[in-house]
């Protein structure tokens, strides 16, 4: 539930402190929407105040789409009714009926649009048994030529996250490609104190969307480096190709090297890593928790 514009956010370090809450914790958020202005991305998002243990929302649920010719068109539902309807210049009245759009399948709520190469893109809030355990959403998405329909439906791209509701902001910043969502993965959070969070989105090469690969502590789908297999084009002869499972590593494999630090009050964190005396190094993953 929320609204307004939608588009991206800038590409995080390629070693990033995992996202398990919020991009921000000095207030629980939701619901984002994302623009992008010339190289500045603005991320909008609804504000979660329920006290702890509360049980309610007070939230609208609203997504506006400007299309290449200035056209704007005006998207909203909740509970499986999703509406359409272009507005006029003076973006307070509609323009034409009032429509259902059809081919979207078991949407819920939180529709998002954005357009790429020629594509209409639609992404909503879905919370069928196909895609959630009962009383959570997924997101799925459907494609049309046409930004009023008729959309086919094309899978889900985000599955359920630590909050019953889920929903999408997609959008492009400086060439990639962001899924912006929340959930209840932040200190203190739950399903009525959210925070929205970001991690890439990549498509296939006939426009499909790939599915979201979560990051950041609970989210992550297990350490994938433990049966990972390494490659690279080349290897000098003084340097050694290896991976977590061959034993090129200075601790144990699916187990991280702990370091407690003293308390900071930041934004931004550096990580430098260097090598004993003969010996060279590398990271695979690092993670800050706060």
């Amino acid at each position: 539930m929320g609204g307004g514009p939608r588009r991206g956010t800038p590409a995080p370090p390629r070693h990033r402190a995992a996202r398990t809450g919020g991009i921000t914790t000095a207030i629980y958020t939701a619901d984002p929407a994302a623009l992008v202005v010339g190289d500045t991305l603005y991320l909008y998002t609804g504000h979660d105040v329920a006290p702890t243990g509360g049980t309610n929302f007070v939230m609208r649920d609203w997504h506006v789409f400007t299309d290449d010719d200035g056209q704007v068109y005006l998207y909203w539902g909740s509970y499986y009714g999703l509406r359409a309807a272009r507005l006029n210049a003076d973006m307070t009245s509609i323009n034409g009926p009032v429509i259902t759009p059809s081919g979207v399948s078991n949407f819920w709520e939180a529709p998002g649009m954005f357009k790429r190469d020629g594509v209409y893109y639609l992404a909503y809030a879905a919370n069928d048994a196909a895609c959630s355990a009962p009383g959570y959403a997924c997101v799925r998405y459907a494609t049309a030529s046409d930004p009023m329909g008729p959309w086919t439906h094309r899978g889900v791209v985000l599955d359920q996250v630590s909050s019953t509701t889920n929903h999408p902001a997609i959008i492009e910043f400086k060439g990639q490609w962001y899924m912006v969502y929340h959930n209840a993965s932040s200190p203190g959070g739950g399903d009525f104190r959210r925070s929205v969070t970001i991690d890439r989105l990549s498509f296939n090469a006939d426009g499909t969307m790939r599915k979201v690969v979560r990051t950041g502590g609970p989210l992550t789908p297990g350490n994938l480096a433990a049966s990972a297999t390494p490659s690279t084009s080349y290897v000098s002869p003084w340097e050694t190709l290896g991976a977590i499972n061959d034993g090129h590593t200075g601790v144990a494999g699916d187990t991280f090297n702990p370091i407690t630090f003293s308390p900071v009050s930041t934004t931004r964190l550096r990580l430098n890593i260097t090598s004993r005396t003969g010996y060279s190094t590398g990271v695979l993953e690092w993670r800050a928790f706060s």
